[in-house]
């Protein structure tokens, strides 16, 4: 087996936990130690090479699932802005409905319709005033 088809084969048999991953070390060193005892440095090399694939492993796991749930919260954001965009476009057809009927009030009412009439009055009671002093 070449050194590059032990490598993918390590990072595809790897175990994903700590524990497992102390025991996967101890095998892949006693199974190349084989007939030359005095591999052990070489060993040692593979063992941290295997913890650190491992680790990366782990990393790239966590990284994919922090991502994943970003890409939920983005969707669900998403969601919540495009129903509060339907709300306000609803609210500004409303709102112009409205406008469209206070100036049509206004027109048949007029603006200034209270004042108008408390002139009326203060004429009125001017007039009757007017009188009484003519009579």
């Amino acid at each position: 087996m070449t050194e590059g088809e032990k490598e993918k084969f390590l990072a595809q048999n790897a175990p994903v936990d700590s524990v497992s991953q102390a025991a996967y070390s101890r095998r892949i060193g006693t199974a190349e130690t084989g007939a030359n005892g005095h591999n052990n440095a070489a060993n040692e090399t593979k063992d941290a090479i295997t913890g650190r694939i491992i680790h990366t492993v782990n990393m790239m796991k966590e990284v994919l699932q922090g991502n994943l749930g970003l890409r939920e919260t983005i969707q669900k954001q998403s969601e919540l802005i495009d129903e509060q965009n339907g709300e306000i476009f609803q609210l500004q057809n409303e709102n112009e409905d409205l406008r469209e009927r206070l100036s049509v009030l206004e027109e048949f009412t007029g603006k200034d319709s209270l004042e108008e009439v408390q002139q009326l009055v203060k004429d009125k009671k001017n007039l009757e005033r007017r009188v009484t002093q003519l009579e």
